[in-house]
């Protein structure tokens, strides 16, 4: 026999879990307590677990509720039921007599729970009769049944005690943990129990002496677990037990969500599971991952798997051995962006638990785990328990500048670089570390992100704060233009770069001459260096691992530090090369007086620019040499090419080019994932991103999903794919277009249809979800945010667009008017604002807000003509000042020193910087009407509903009254009958299928009459309100409803 605690037999994995207790326990009768349903699915439940007869007992107002199953081999000879127990008479073959089973869940108020043991005192069965009670007491009888809390008072137990003892009822004990029951808080909050027990009686003890009561625990799979708590409690395992059983509820969406992940996709962002699409994008992932056939160093393919797997290794290995022939001394200059010894002090500070947690926080929950196979979820979620043994471990590295080899160990996954990889060339190695290892590095990058801002040059844009990859396409994107208006005789090139396995080929000596160079301290730089020198590697070869060996070179893509580390080192060649540039070898691109380009790095992609010499590319590519021999990075000349403007002499081009055999061209082609052109881009160069964007939302894809699902995965394409091209340039109409018709179809999956019906307009469905829409963006107006977002810096407000200048800068401008919408002047000492003419208070200029004509002698009056001695003083133009407009000025707060300058605020934000969600929600205020503003629902009460979001996607379709209910669909396709299909009197509307058809009014009807007995609702009310004012009083009944 079982009996479980289950507190809800209707939440997600309630059958996988039972059925693992009953293979694990296979008990003849079962006993679920507090089941919170009824008994139809106490009648479901009994079928799936295969036992053939039931009872039950109904929760009331959805608390209580208890199960009783057993098997036709035990015969049931009386059932008696009360609110909160049940007694049964049961007839065991080979047993006599027949024995008694109570099963209770006792009430939590200790008034009604003292008179059901004074109750039971008074109708105690035969004493001969064997008895068994089992059960929630919600009583402790001993103050080593409590811990935490108020102390044990004995005058609380005495009606048990009584009842225990005029029933002749011991006590069986417990074997594991002696708590039962928990409030869940830390610290002294804490309050633990032993609630649940089973009672027998003498009789039972003879026919069953071996009866104990020893908790089989649901993680009787978690290896370890139980035994420890059998033999000792630890408050550790009990919060590990305790979290690990919340686990094992949702086993059976585990099952599903697994082919999400094996997917390689954010499973919990799609609001369902969606399994087959899952499964069938995890089959797809594994068949093109999958390494069949490679070809070797002659060229010849391999087929046997061991031959292969000694390829990859053998690759690998050769790929990380050092190379090194020279030394850095004397190479580089004297670095003069130098840590300052603040900065120095503050990488050297202690860690402290508080910045461990911090960090953990900041980790990917299920980032790929390394050799020891734990995600960073694991840590996260039992930080209380472990976080002082994971404190402890992290300090003892930063303390002995040292990381355990063991720790270092990871692995190698290849991710294909091209559709068909023929050689091991066309992967991407990424390293799978250990977690703990990822935190530590990690702590070291947190600590080192800051400070290189200020000793990293302005032409290296990744990972340093305050700088992005925006930048770097702008930059690239007007040196397009530049060379598309150089003319004939003004010679300039572009060298585009392609480091030859960036990462994989740094030397560790100019590792640590970099980190000396820049002035880190030696302490942290051994910990760094022992993170990068240490580590032991297997490849993953088809999911199963290679030999292991040890590099002498490289860094590990997937490591939070390589990237930080790669940024500093390339930062030397950044020297080399402003070095060269200074002394005047290397002959940059001149913009204008003060502005000169020679290059722009973002992590190992590379730019160079230069004047177009022989002279001037053998000090490009002397620089490069020099570099590469010291640090192992080397250039791929076959990949790398050569730009000149178009209207440049091949003469010159080919003086240049053929000696070093570069690819010559008149394109910069795609960087960092966008098509570089000096003329406005149009339709065909974004063929890749529509493409790439269908790709992602095919038909199969629509069919897999259900609507949450599209909706999903929908906004998570939109918000991706088009995000760098819209961050930099006004994408053309046409294809923000054909993207938002792809979406539109894919959304009401009809994505292999040219013509279809759509439930409501794109125009809803791209509101806000507070707007009663579903939040998928409106592209236009994101783009034009974008924009503005560009143009907030800079000072352009007067500026024009003209033919001549680049089609980046005109974008640009067209989000001048959304800027301006936004913009106020905020008042230092008012010096550089016109009192009239801009707007720093009120609703606009005060021009527009005064209905007269600003007389010339005092029309170019500042706002510091109105300040006198740090007030506002109106003498000047008091004739002029309306009475309530100077009561509005008295309201802007003055600066306490005048050498404060004027500055510019956003309005629409709280800090006053201008944000591209504010600037987009404003678009959309703008364009919708204000009868569209009003919305008729609190929509976020629908999203904040807690139930899966497939409900809520169904409710958000009920209230626009867009479900194909049939009314709605013989209004647009006539040959389909407006009536009901399952009462045939009325037309099927939403109110009908909801709450009028016979069904819905039997099922409304069973819910007040058995699940809400004590409901205060007017029934004719409920049936009588409009589809609105019902669905309102739906929305407002609180989480029990």
């Amino acid at each position: 026999m079982c009996v479980w605690n289950v507190r809800g037999a209707s939440r997600d994995g309630f059958i996988p879990t039972t059925w693992n207790i009953i293979e694990s326990q296979r008990p003849s009768i079962f006993i679920l307590l507090e089941t919170r349903s009824d008994d139809y699915r106490a009648q479901e439940v009994m079928i799936q677990l295969k036992f053939t007869q039931f009872k039950v007992i109904s929760p009331t107002d959805k608390r209580g509720g208890i199960w009783l199953f057993w098997k036709n081999t035990i015969d049931l000879i009386l059932f008696s039921e009360d609110v909160n127990q049940f007694h049964v008479l049961f007839h065991f073959e080979n047993v006599r007599p027949e024995v008694l089973i109570t099963g209770l869940h006792a009430p939590s108020v200790p008034g009604p729970r003292h008179a059901l043991w004074r109750n039971m005192a008074d109708n105690l069965p035969p004493p001969d009769t064997p008895w068994l009670m089992v059960g929630d007491m919600n009583e402790v009888t001993s103050q080593s049944e409590k811990k935490g809390g108020c102390p044990f008072c004995s005058g609380q137990c005495k009606d048990l005690r009584n009842f225990m003892d005029a029933a002749g009822l011991v006590d069986l004990g417990f074997h594991g943990n002696p708590y039962t029951w928990t409030n869940a808080r830390d610290g002294a909050g804490l309050i633990k129990e032993r609630l649940d027990r089973a009672l027998a009686n003498s009789p039972w003890l003879d026919i069953f002496p071996h009866t104990q009561i020893a908790k089989k625990r649901l993680l009787a799979r978690i290896n370890g677990i139980q035994l420890a708590l059998s033999k000792s409690y630890r408050q550790f395992l009990v919060n590990l037990e305790r979290d690990l059983i919340n686990q094992l509820n949702t086993i059976f969406r585990r099952e599903r969500i697994i082919w999400a992940q094996k997917a390689g996709l954010n499973w919990w962002k799609f609001g369902d599971y969606n399994t087959k699409y899952f499964h069938i994008i995890a089959k797809v992932r594994k068949s093109r991952g999958k390494i069949l056939t490679l070809k070797n160093s002659d060229g010849v393919w391999v087929t046997n798997v061991e031959v292969l797997k000694d390829l990859a290794v053998s690759y690998f290995d050769n790929l990380f051995q050092t190379s090194l022939i020279k030394s850095t001394l004397g190479v580089f200059c004297p670095n003069v962006n130098m840590l300052t010894d603040e900065d120095r002090l503050g990488l050297l500070n202690p860690i402290s638990k508080d910045e461990v947690w911090h960090n953990l926080r900041l980790m990917d929950p299920i980032k790929s785990p390394g050799p020891d196979g734990i995600q960073p979820i694991f840590f996260q979620r039992y930080w209380a328990e472990l976080g002082d043994s994971i404190f402890k471990f992290c300090a003892s590295c930063f303390l002995n500048a040292a990381i355990p080899s063991d720790i270092n160990r990871s692995f190698i996954t290849l991710i294909p670089k091209v559709d068909a990889p023929k050689t091991m060339r066309d992967f991407r190695p990424i390293g799978l570390c250990n977690t703990i290892y990822k935190l530590i590095t990690k702590i070291i990058t947190t600590r080192v992100r800051p400070i290189l801002g200020k000793i990293i040059s302005p032409f290296q844009s990744s990972f340093v704060q305050g700088r992005g990859i925006e930048d770097n396409i702008i930059l690239v994107k007007e040196m397009a233009h530049v060379f598309h208006k150089s003319r004939k005789g003004n010679n300039i090139m572009a060298l585009k770069l392609d480091l030859t396995k960036a990462y994989d080929s740094l030397e560790w000596s100019f590792i640590r001459d970099t980190l000396v160079s820049f002035g880190f301290p030696s302490h942290l730089i051994s910990l760094i260096m022992s993170c990068i020198t240490t580590p032991h590697i297997n490849v993953l070869w088809n999911g199963a691992l290679t030999r292991e060996f040890c590099p002498s070179r490289g860094i590990r893509q997937g490591d939070p530090l390589s990237s930080y580390i790669f940024v500093l080192c390339l930062d030397r060649l950044s020297m080399l090369i402003q070095k060269e540039v200074d002394l005047g070898h290397w002959k940059p691109i001149t913009l204008s007086r003060t502005v000169k380009i020679s290059h722009v790095f973002y992590a190992d992609d590379v730019f160079l620019f230069g004047h177009a010499t022989p002279q001037n590319m053998e000090s490009m590519l002397d620089v490069l040499k020099g570099f590469g021999e010291i640090s192992g990075l080397r250039i791929n000349m076959q990949k790398s090419s050569l730009i000149f403007p178009t209207h440049m002499s091949h003469v010159v081009r080919n003086s240049i080019a053929n000696p070093h055999g570069l690819t010559v061209t008149s394109s910069l082609g795609k960087y960092l994932g966008v098509d570089i052109r000096p003329n406005k881009l149009k339709i065909a160069n974004f063929v890749g991103l529509l493409d790439k964007t269908m790709d992602r939302i095919k038909g199969w894809q629509a069919k897999l999903l259900n609507m949450a699902g599209r909706c999903t995965l929908l906004k998570s394409v939109l918000n991706t794919y088009p995000l760098y091209n819209m961050q930099t340039s006004l994408l053309p109409a046409r294809v923000i277009n054909s993207l938002e018709k792809s979406s539109r179809k894919f959304l009401w999956n009809k994505v292999d249809r040219s013509r279809f019906m759509v439930r409501t307009s794109w125009a809803n469905v791209t509101k806000p979800l507070s707007m009663g829409g579903l939040g998928v963006r409106r592209l236009k107006e994101w783009n034009l945010a974008f924009m503005a977002k560009l143009g907030w810096s800079a000072k352009f407000l007067d500026c024009f667009s003209g033919s001549h200048q680049s089609p980046m800068w005109r974008d640009v401008l067209k989000g001048r008017s959304l800027l301006q919408k936004g913009l106020i002047v905020g008042i230092g000492n008012g010096r550089s604002t016109s009192l009239w003419y801009h707007h720093w208070v009120g609703s606009g200029p005060l021009y527009k807000l005064i209905d007269r004509d600003i007389p010339e002698r005092i029309a170019h009056f500042l706002v510091s003509d109105i300040i006198r001695d740090g007030q506002w003083d109106f003498t000047k133009v008091s004739q002029f000042m309306p009475p309530d407009i100077c009561d509005m000025i008295r309201l802007v707060p003055l600066a306490t020193c005048t050498n404060v300058e004027d500055f510019i605020r956003w309005v629409y934000t709280k800090n006053g910087v201008f944000s591209v969600k504010s600037a987009y929600f404003l678009l959309l205020h703008n364009h919708d009407s204000p009868t569209q503003l009003l919305q008729p629902f609190n929509w976020k009460s629908i999203w904040k509903i807690k139930v899966p979001f497939k409900y809520k996607m169904l409710l958000w379709n009920a209230c626009h009254e867009i479900l194909p209910v049939d009314e709605m669909l013989h209004l647009r396709l006539d040959y389909i009958s407006p009536r009901c299909s399952r009462c045939d009197l009325v037309a099927e509307n939403h109110i009908h299928l909801f709450r009028d058809c016979g069904d819905s009014s039997i099922l409304w009807n069973f819910i007040f009459t058995r699940l809400l007995p004590n409901h205060k609702i007017q029934l004719h009310s409920f049936f009588s309100l409009s589809w609105r004012d019902w669905l309102w009083f739906n929305l407002n009944q609180g989480s029990a409803w």
